[in-house]
């Protein structure tokens, strides 16, 4: 096969869905097929060694949602002739909507999958900012579900999402559920340092209003590392001054997250809007137990044995949870063995990959 990824984030600075992509097209490498992937022209671009076209964008909406150049994609005319099956990464950017509108209007005319990353649920929006909740309420209604409708087929890593996909958005197309793949041999656990963490973008969508709670519950001996940037970078900040036990380390490479995710003993996650957030899994790989609320597919990801999925969005749970990993160590050891064991067998790339390469392999043929 011939196959084109769009992927509206790249490396350096990679995130969740480009890990995806990443993975995925040199899984498919490996068996023979040709792969193109468009990213955005970053500053710092590492292309890994991939066929990447980077694509100009005229500005960034968020520092997260590149807006193309006028002439996407009609630009890629002779790659959109080239490929066998387009593969949108991602259902909440404007590259990926802008290649469907391409097709109605007869740029090209190939069978096109979308790989859903993100959040759909409308409980998500119970707590964040107005902005944000207008933002998300108005994108969702118009390129959302553009692009769900429009899709020839949507392949959603969150099995709650997909009825939220029927019944709010109207999706009659094909769609299935796979989980996320991980290479888990890159993932291990070292020794553990009294550190809890918390990786992910600084924006309300993560629970950053919860940080206060979280951080008071931690003892003083322990610490509360928090990795990520964002805009609400100066909030959480303004927390840390109170908290001598709470450090922030801003954005990091995915090796220093892994390393600093296998000495910790604790994630946490306090997040309004997931899809399948990939720190719940990597956590388990390294032996690092899990906690966060259940929103998206965190329910499916954290069995009972291995952490807690709580109840969204009650924190005094989340910190009644928090507070028993910090004090019971045995059953935290207990936990760590039981994620690892089910993240290995369930979600390593082994398993998912072949899932996913039939996907395409059953609607290009």
């Amino acid at each position: 096969m011939r196959v084109l990824f769009i992927c509206p984030d790249w490396f350096p600075n990679v995130s969740g869905f480009g890990l995806s992509c990443y993975h995925f097209a040199r899984r498919l490498l490996r068996e023979g097929h040709e792969v193109k992937i468009v990213v955005p022209k970053l500053k710092h671009l590492d292309k890994k060694g991939l066929d990447i076209i980077p694509m100009p964008y005229l500005f960034n909406i968020l520092g997260r949602n590149p807006i193309a150049v006028c002439s996407y994609p009609w630009n890629l005319k002779k790659i959109l002739d080239w490929t066998d099956v387009v593969c949108l990464y991602s259902y909440i950017f404007e590259m990926n909507s802008r290649v469907l509108i391409a097709r109605k209007l007869g740029l090209y005319n190939k069978p096109t999958v979308l790989f859903y990353r993100g959040s759909l649920e409308k409980d998500s929006l119970k707590k964040v900012s107005l902005p944000t909740k207008v933002a998300k309420t108005a994108w969702d209604a118009l390129f959302g579900r553009f692009l769900l409708r429009n899709a020839d087929m949507v392949v959603s890593n969150s099995k709650p999402t997909i009825e939220v996909m029927k019944k709010e958005y109207s999706v009659k197309k094909k769609i299935m559920y796979i989980k996320n793949g991980y290479e888990t041999k890159e993932f291990r656990s070292l020794k553990k340092k009294n550190r809890i963490i918390f990786v992910g973008r600084l924006i309300d969508n993560k629970g950053i209003c919860f940080f206060e709670r979280i951080a008071e519950t931690i003892p003083k001996n322990w610490e509360f590392a928090v990795v990520g940037d964002g805009p609400l970078e100066g909030k959480v900040r303004e927390i840390a001054k109170k908290y001598k036990h709470m450090k922030m380390y801003g954005k990091v490479n995915h090796d220093k997250a892994k390393k600093m995710i296998g000495d910790s003993k604790i994630m946490v996650l306090p997040t309004f809007a997931e899809g399948s957030p990939r720190v719940v899994v990597e956590s388990m790989l390294c032996k690092t137990v899990p906690i966060a609320f259940a929103v998206g597919d965190v329910g499916n990801l954290i069995p009972k044995d291995a952490g807690y999925a709580i109840t969204p969005f009650l924190i005094d749970d989340f910190i009644a949870a928090l507070k028993k990993l910090i004090k019971e160590e045995s059953k935290r050891q207990k936990m760590a063995v039981a994620g690892d064991r089910f993240a290995r067998k369930e979600m390593d790339w082994k398993v998912i990959y072949p899932k996913m390469r039939d996907v395409l392999k059953k609607i290009v043929h």
